[in-house]
């Protein structure tokens, strides 16, 4: 039964404040994720806890679902890496850190909601997630770092915010479905010769600022075409039930993820 497949610490332990899996030393005071519960295909942790500890669900094979609680604050290195049958994650807004390779080789996940406050995807963050289709990438996002969605080959569009400052080497190398980047940043921001792999997606720029990544290194190699973004909603919000049409005035029943469209008189990108 689903009840059976979803295992749970149980609430007399919600007072511990880390959870690991037993395979790793412990420190005092930790609870363990242990290997029978590697079984199930669900597993909600603890509210209380607030770090999810290194390699603590890695390589749980049959996991398809996680719940996060509001409580946590940290995700470590390595926590979710080679869960191969993990189809989504929300990662609640209360989480200040995600370390390192934490969703590398999740080859099965599809979908990933990031904290709205995150400034910074670490190294290999989602590396060879091969069917990752849509990151709801944060508005407050700074730094994206080397390899953080290498190879992530059926991403087809990245929403790059205002804030963003630095994409680091080959952090979006081997993304071939890739068609469209929002650059919301007024400035270019820095990227090496190797974040991106190809240039053959469509880049999107505030009005204005075309010259400007014209004038970039590496960002002049995209064709750039210049929007005036007012706006981006998200298929989670009331809003987005409302009529879409696309820019040739054509109502839209179903708009795509990263596409832009003519939302309540604005133009907007859909997340």
């Amino acid at each position: 039964t689903s009840n059976e497949r979803k295992r749970s610490m149980g609430e007399e332990e919600t007072g511990y404040e880390r959870i690991i899996w037993n395979g790793i030393n412990p420190a005092t005071g930790d609870i363990y994720y242990t290997d029978s519960m590697r079984n199930g295909e669900e597993y909600t942790i603890p509210s209380g806890i607030l770090t999810i500890g290194e390699c603590c669900f890695s390589r749980a094979s049959n996991i398809e679902k996680v719940t996060i609680p509001s409580s946590v604050k940290t995700i470590e290195s390595y926590a979710f890496t080679h869960c191969k049958k993990l189809k989504e994650i929300i990662i609640p807004n209360s989480v200040e850190s995600v370390k390192d390779r934490v969703f590398a080789c999740c080859t099965n996940l599809e979908n990933v909601t990031l904290p709205r406050s995150m400034e910074i995807i670490e190294n290999n963050c989602f590396q060879n997630c091969s069917n990752l289709v849509y990151v709801d990438f944060p508005s407050q996002l700074r730094k994206i770092r080397d390899s953080a969605f290498q190879n992530c080959s059926k991403l087809t569009s990245v929403i790059l915010s205002k804030k963003m400052v630095y994409i680091g080497a080959q952090a979006f190398d081997g993304c071939s479905a890739v068609k469209d980047i929002y650059c919301l940043s007024e400035n270019p921001p820095e990227i090496t010769s190797t974040t991106f792999s190809h240039y053959t997606p469509t880049l999107h720029v505030p009005i204005g600022c075309k010259e400007k990544y014209q004038q970039a290194m590496y960002w002049k190699n995209f064709t750039i075409v210049e929007d005036e973004f007012t706006g981006i909603l998200s298929p989670r919000t009331k809003e987005v039930s409302s009529e879409y049409y696309d820019l040739q005035g054509r109502k839209i029943e179903q708009p795509d993820k990263g596409g832009i469209y003519i939302h309540g008189g604005r133009k907007v990108i859909v997340k």
